[in-house]
């Protein structure tokens, strides 16, 4: 008799232990989730701060699938590559200033 409510107690306590576990990994994910939610928007923030050109840039530099050079942006955008790494260099700045803020 002790036995079986000894293991009942153990069943019951581990059972608790794995819902508390679960729960703790749920908030751990949830956090996680809104961080990376949060993380998006200031960077939809971010981009829609810029002028179109610069916005562009930054897009076809880091966020598309095929990643453009400084070269060729500069050959569509009819400016030297010099050109083109400044105004990212300067997107990128206000950028990160809104992050920071």
């Amino acid at each position: 008799m002790l036995h079986r409510r000894l293991r009942r107690i153990m069943k019951t306590s581990l059972v608790k232990n794995v819902i508390e576990e679960t729960r703790h990994s749920r908030n751990r994910e949830d956090t996680h989730d809104n961080h990376d939610d949060n993380q998006l928007e200031l960077l939809r923030e971010g981009l829609s701060g810029l002028d179109t050109r610069s916005r562009e840039i930054l897009q076809k530099r880091f966020l598309a699938e095929n990643k453009a050079t400084l070269h060729e942006l500069a050959d569509e955008y009819g400016v030297s590559a010099e050109r083109i790494r400044q105004l990212e260099a300067n997107a990128l700045k206000k950028m990160k200033a809104l992050f920071a803020a």
